[in-house]
């Protein structure tokens, strides 16, 4: 018995991924995330206020922890994946 795998998504969904993939490469900024029309106009440069600073505790764990793995004499840190796991 022969059988066909169906796909995932229809034309229309597809299209729909495509547009918003499209969208976000031509209007949205890969660094801020804010539309580029705001965050790369020149006046923008001016208007800004200072920016909040938030801690992310999981990239500073992460990176504290990495840094005391390299510190090791026989540390190889390429290619590692760092994930975070919480405790209970």
């Amino acid at each position: 018995m022969f059988t066909q795998p169906e796909v995932e998504w229809d034309d229309t969904e597809q299209e729909w991924m495509r547009a918003r993939a499209d969208w976000r490469e031509n209007h949205i900024c890969p660094l801020c995330g804010y539309p580029k029309e705001y965050c790369q106009a020149p006046e923008t440069e001016f208007e800004l206020a200072e920016p909040k600073r938030i801690r992310c505790h999981i990239t500073t764990r992460l990176r504290d922890a990495q840094k005391a793995y390299a510190s090791l004499p026989t540390a190889k840190p390429e290619g590692l994946l760092w994930v975070p796991e919480f405790r209970q």
